[in-house]
């Protein structure tokens, strides 16, 4: 899946905030004024800037060292990460690494920064050499299992999180991640147990329902994917990828008046979002309505040239009105952007079948799937068959350009 892996790298501080007594504490000593003040700037509920003021306070004093002073920075670090100031908190790290490079929470909490930041072997380094510090602390399998995954190298995640769960198997996050691994390895039936593992733990878990979504949609079940998209935006308002799986869903299904109904929701909110532009390209596309898509295609592509998949959507609004030429210049440019999303080759293929399907629906022939899948092709050709008898032409069952084209003019 290509969707961030939400909240995951925040496990790893979660549970790295537990070695922080023994990360201050000296053997046989009282923790000193000083080293309570730093684990105070750790712990106390606050602002995140009222936690960098505190930190700095304590760090500027010159009264920390070692430990301490690498609490204290790590501390500002969490304080960077709420602010999305990611180079910042990615320095402060590095700064606690140097104040205490024997402690596994610095290691740990600048591998979570590298996963977020997509620098996954940097973050697998860091969270190695914090297993290695301390093996009893579940944070670092599952920030190094993170960074596998965005290596998708499943196998080698799969063991680190089995691992983390031995220590800690009621933390939901753990069997979200689980799942989401699971999901890469194509176990479906294996990754929705352990969503559902997640969502027993925590009902209210929205990374957990857009995991299950993407579940729902390998299995073609787009009404249960839809729920679960629309219960994670729920829960989290401004989770804005939720609104656009449920639309993507609701298209799945044929619902098209729906899908575009919460893509001008979406593109209301986030009118400068290409990937809500494209959502509801695609979805007027399919309906079919190419005059309405080509604008927001339009948009999309002139925020983000590089968006393949706006490129691709606009090729199937060219194609449908005869642009031909165009369609397969942004198929051409889609692929040398994102050349294994695709078989780019079949497209045009795909591109026929999915709009035959379309009319086919409304001409009252066809009843099969509408998506995309080309699994059982009978349907559609029996479908085919039925409108080529129906306007006095060899029944072929083969959809092409011109048989759609005169499929479009019966309608109108």
């Amino acid at each position: 899946m290509s969707r961030k892996f939400i909240a995951i790298a925040a496990l790893g501080l979660a549970f790295s905030i537990g070695a922080i007594a023994p990360a201050i504490a000296q053997e046989g000593k009282p923790a000193s004024r000083e080293e309570t003040a730093a684990a105070v700037c750790m712990l106390a509920p606050m602002t995140a800037e009222k936690r960098l003021e505190a930190c700095d306070y304590i760090i500027d004093s010159g009264s920390v060292g070692g430990n301490a002073l690498a609490v204290a920075l790590i501390a500002k670090t969490n304080a960077y990460l709420e602010m999305k100031e990611d180079e910042k908190a990615l320095a402060s790290a590095t700064k606690a690494i140097a104040a205490a490079p024997n402690l596994p929470l610095p290691h740990v909490t600048r591998a979570a920064i590298y996963s977020q930041m997509d620098e996954h072997q940097k973050a697998i380094a860091d969270a190695s050499r914090g297993i290695e510090l301390d093996r009893r602390n579940p944070g670092g399998y599952a920030i190094r299992a993170e960074a596998y995954i965005g290596q998708k190298n499943y196998a080698f995640a799969l063991g680190d999180i089995d691992e983390a769960l031995t220590m800690a198997p009621k933390f939901p996050q753990l069997h979200l991640l689980r799942s989401i691994t699971l999901l890469g390895l194509d176990k479906d039936d294996e990754a929705l147990s352990a969503a559902r593992s997640a969502l027993r733990l925590n009902l209210e878990l929205a990374s957990a329902h857009l995991v299950r979504f993407d579940i729902f949609m390998n299995r073609k079940q787009y009404a249960l994917a839809a729920a679960d998209a629309n219960r994670a935006a729920e829960l989290e308002p401004k989770f804005y990828e939720a609104q656009h799986a449920a639309s993507t869903a609701y298209a799945h299904e044929g619902k098209f008046e729906r899908s575009v109904e919460i893509m001008d929701d979406l593109i209301a909110k986030t009118p400068d979002s290409a990937q809500a532009r494209n959502g509801r390209c695609w979805a007027l596309a399919l309906m079919p309505d190419p005059e309405r898509a080509l604008p927001d295609c339009q948009l999309a592509i002139k925020k983000e040239p590089e968006h393949f998949q706006a490129l691709d959507s606009r090729a199937f609004v060219y194609w449908q009105t005869g642009r031909i030429e165009e369609a397969r210049a942004d198929l051409k440019a889609a692929k040398k952007i994102d050349p294994d999303f695709w078989d780019w080759d079949k497209r045009e293929e795909r591109f026929v079948t999915v709009l035959a399907r379309r009319y086919l629906i409304s001409l009252g022939h066809y009843t099969g799937p509408i998506d995309a899948n080309f699994d059982d092709m009978t349907p559609t050709e029996n479908a085919v068959k039925a409108f080529q008898k129906q306007i006095g032409v060899t029944p072929t069952g083969k959809a092409t350009l011109a048989l759609v084209t005169r499929m479009g003019r019966e309608l109108r």
